[in-house]
């Protein structure tokens, strides 16, 4: 059984993410660079994480374009399904999720 993925599409500047007639508009490509901090993001790996063999850094940190990453990844229905579920009346119908917490790799 595969699983539904959501690919993306910009339409005006805003990030919509699509998996056949089901559509979800999230915000605008620059609201997504904003709640992130910046058009890049770091994630930062501890010593035991950078050993990994997948890992290909050597300072413990990798550097995210966030709007690449944001426009061009797709989705799986889980992460669909958590935007719908953090729906804010206040973005006039577009989706969100907390995402001021940090990333931990070790999550």
């Amino acid at each position: 059984m595969s699983k539904k993925r959501y690919k993306h599409e910009c339409v005006d500047g805003t990030l919509v993410l699509v998996a056949g007639d089901d559509r979800v508009e999230v915000r605008t490509v620059d609201d997504v660079v904003a709640a992130v901090g910046g058009e890049t993001y770091t994630i930062e790996y501890d010593e035991r994480q950078r050993t990994q063999p997948c890992l290909e850094i050597d300072d413990g940190t990798l550097e995210v374009d966030v709007r690449e990453t944001a426009t061009t990844l797709s989705h799986t229905e889980e992460t669909v399904s958590e935007l719908r579920a953090a729906t804010d009346d206040a973005t006039a119908g577009g989706y969100w999720i907390d995402i001021s917490s940090p990333i931990s790799a070790a999550s």
